[in-house]
């Protein structure tokens, strides 16, 4: 019975792979299933994270709902700014999930989705983001996804992905490289559609936008 069910979800996912890059609609959208997930804030600075999304136990090494999101905007002479310059994807080659050892690959515009929970996370943080780096004491950031593993066990119904990024940001004053790398679990993850990990990945993107969000505001 279990070989069945991996046959059909094998063939499920490996019908949900294209050629063509995910569009400005598409990103959008998966963005917007993010605002559904209502979950407890807490601090970003903290080593782990658990909560329930939709009855699955859902463990992080960030939390969802960081509490800097509570701060209002700095109006003063000196708020920060940043210019997000470039946000590299992973190449499709590197977008797959493992399903018990085989892998299947998916679609999903990491950059897009990246740059607007970024862009929400920068300036709920009071640091303005600008359209460009005229000023010389504007960060400038950059960011490119370097590598992903996620494995899903159908037999135990668990999810398990791990999101590689490097980020540079740099001005007049500073320039800085780090490495972003979040993970994420998923238990009780009953998936028979490519649908059932999307949500998951859009919070994994939306976790190392958090990441960087946190670097940034230490500046």
């Amino acid at each position: 019975m279990r070989a069945i069910l991996v046959l059909v979800l094998a063939m499920i996912l490996g019908g949900c792979a294209t050629s063509s890059s995910t569009t400005k609609v598409a990103a959008t959208k998966s963005y917007d299933t993010l605002f559904r997930i209502n979950t407890k804030c807490e601090p970003c600075s903290q080593k782990g994270y658990e909560t329930t999304i939709d009855g699955r136990t859902y463990r992080s090494d960030i939390a969802l709902n960081c509490c800097e999101n509570s701060r209002t905007i700095d109006t003063s002479a000196s708020l920060k700014k940043v210019y997000i310059h470039r946000v590299i994807d992973l190449a499709d080659s590197q977008k797959s999930v493992k399903v018990n050892g085989k892998s299947f690959k998916f679609d999903k515009n990491f950059a897009s989705i990246f740059y607007m929970a970024l862009t929400t996370e920068l300036e709920s943080r009071g640091i303005y983001v600008e359209n460009s780096s005229n000023s010389p004491y504007t960060y400038r950031v950059d960011f490119d996804f370097t590598d992903i593993k996620s494995v899903y066990s159908l037999g135990a119904s668990y999810l398990n992905s791990k999101l590689v990024g490097t980020l540079n940001i740099k001005n007049i004053n500073k320039k800085r490289t780090i490495l972003i790398t979040t993970t994420q679990s998923v238990s009780d993850l009953n998936a028979s559609d490519p649908a059932d990990f999307d949500l998951f990945m859009n919070l994994l993107i939306k976790q190392s936008a958090n990441k960087v969000a946190q670097e940034i505001s230490k500046l």
